[in-house]
């Protein structure tokens, strides 16, 4: 049985809702979820070699190689990203379809948020990212536990 709660149950249909609308703006401008990453990243850092443009994903996506050359390769047939000199770059269609898909996340958020003041839509930020930081810190400290772990019994 779901407790409604619970922040996660909340976060999950917040996101769930987020990500259906995400989704249907990135099917009109014929685009994949990992595709907006990519182009995202691309878009706000210039130029990069592939490995900085996998470090600066790596947060949102685990990058598995087959996707990530899918991903890139696809763009570029498309010409939405260029390969030049060793690093990806987005082009001026893909810049265009970056702030296609910025203007609708925009109106999504918008929208999504229509029930909330200036100072409840700050304040729900602020916690979250506190609770993101916590949430991040736990992991790190588990993880380093782990490691911990493995070296006392090896």
């Amino acid at each position: 049985m779901l407790e409604k709660d619970r922040v996660g149950y909340w976060a999950s249909r917040v996101m769930a809702s987020f990500q259906k609308a995400c989704s249907e703006s990135q099917e009109k401008l014929g685009i994949t979820d990992d595709q907006s990453l990519v182009l995202s990243v691309l878009d706000q850092s210039g130029p990069l070699e592939h490995s900085e443009v996998e470090g600066k994903l790596s947060q949102f996506w685990r990058l598995d190689v087959v996707e990530w050359e899918t991903a890139v390769g696809e763009m570029i047939v498309r010409g939405l990203v260029d390969f030049r000199d060793g690093k990806l770059a987005v082009t001026e269609k893909g810049h265009y379809i970056c702030q296609q898909e910025a203007e609708a996340i925009a109106l999504t958020r918008h929208e999504l948020c229509a029930g909330l003041s200036a100072d409840e839509y700050a304040l729900t930020v602020s916690l979250l990212k506190k609770l993101a930081r916590g949430a991040e810190q736990y992991l790190e400290r588990r993880e380093s536990a782990a490691s911990a772990d493995a070296l006392k019994t090896a």
